[in-house]
């Protein structure tokens, strides 16, 4: 959603059920480590991308089941689906919005 700046890189992806379980995991795992270090999560705010769970086909609650699995009780927590994310990415010396897609986003409360 914006010129291709020169020099720039274009990265070409598949997406499959093991690849989305696991990025779920693996940054549910990172984010969760942080308690271990600070102990200071009070809550967890999860904002997956809808194209993942419709990849998941009739599955498709595969995604939110391990992440409420890892969470294990411990934290409060509020999952919710966008359809498309906007995040300023850093262009020409300033940040611009971008649109994304396939995300997997946790805000630490």
């Amino acid at each position: 959603a914006g010129e291709m700046p020169v020099n720039g890189s274009l990265s070409i992806a598949t997406l499959d059920i093991g690849g989305i379980l696991e990025t779920a995991e693996s940054t549910m795992v990172k984010v969760l480590s942080r308690n271990e270090e600070r102990g200071d999560i009070s809550g967890l705010f999860i904002v997956p991308c809808l194209t993942r769970s419709i990849m998941l086909g009739i599955n498709g609650d595969e995604e939110m089941k391990k992440v409420i699995s890892l969470i294990n009780g411990r934290y409060p927590y509020h999952i919710t689906y966008a359809g498309g994310e906007i995040c300023p990415m850093e262009a020409d010396d300033r940040y611009r919005n971008r649109y994304h897609n396939v995300t997997f986003t946790v805000c630490v409360l």
